[in-house]
């Protein structure tokens, strides 16, 4: 029997997809995959990579490339602990906000996966076997 109080995530389902430049140059994209290239990268640029969802581009780090792995694994996603909604929900739904400012173009948001306090899961794949490996970790 499952314990007490057992917490239960919140569900969200990708039903539509954005895209978007992150505005990153091919000349800048290894600084966010090596600690010294990267915090030599100028504010405004590392500024204007998204810490929300997202599939492909380059991570937001919360704090360092150093804790991403090293040789040929290549980054394919990060998952934000705030689920962002480009559209209202159809039914009330208990956790799901109003988003006033309208963050990066949602209408509303929702506490997502528990990856800390306000951290960002990260995505890598290396592809050099039979099947392709995985890697996931989060920073908080």
């Amino acid at each position: 029997m499952p314990e007490e109080n057992v917490l239960i995530e919140n569900e969200a389902r990708v039903v539509d997809w954005l895209e978007r430049d992150d505005g990153i140059s091919d000349s800048n994209i290894q600084a966010f995959f090596d600690e010294e290239l990267y915090y030599k990268l100028p504010d405004d640029i590392v500024e204007n990579v998204t810490s929300g969802t997202k599939l492909g581009g380059v991570p937001q780090w919360i704090q360092s490339p150093s804790e991403a792995p090293a040789g040929e694994w290549e980054f394919i996603g990060q998952l934000d602990s705030t689920h962002s909604f480009i559209y209202p929900p159809r039914h009330n739904v208990g956790w799901v906000s109003e988003d006033g400012e309208r963050w990066e173009g949602r209408t509303h948001y929702g506490e997502g996966p528990n990856y800390g306090d306000g951290g960002i899961a990260y995505l890598f794949i290396k592809k050099t076997g039979v099947l392709p490996e995985g890697w996931f970790f989060w920073q908080c």
